[in-house]
């Protein structure tokens, strides 16, 4: 999975990756995407970055606090407004 400023991954308690997502996709530890983890990010900037949306800080996976064996992730999505690229909407 190529990471271009967008990562986020969780690991269990011994340190194992589980899953890894770069705002595009979602990765299970060994590198395949995920059942349901395409197609993350709707909207024109997913479809010129490819590879991982290039901003910082667009996605973390979190763990139930009663059920350790079922994650979240939180993402969010933005468009390129010539100077910047703002938030539009949080998944």
């Amino acid at each position: 999975m190529v990471f271009k400023g967008t990562q986020a991954n969780i690991s269990d308690v011994n340190g194992n990756l589980l899953m890894a997502s770069n705002g595009i996709w979602i990765a299970n530890a060994t590198g395949d995407t995920m059942m349901n983890g395409g197609g993350l990010n709707p909207g024109g900037i997913t479809s010129n970055w490819p590879n991982g949306l290039p901003m910082t800080g667009n996605n973390i996976f979190l763990s139930f606090s009663n059920d350790t064996n079922k994650f979240m992730l939180f993402h969010h999505t933005a468009n390129f407004d010539g100077y910047s690229f703002p938030t539009n909407q949080i998944y």
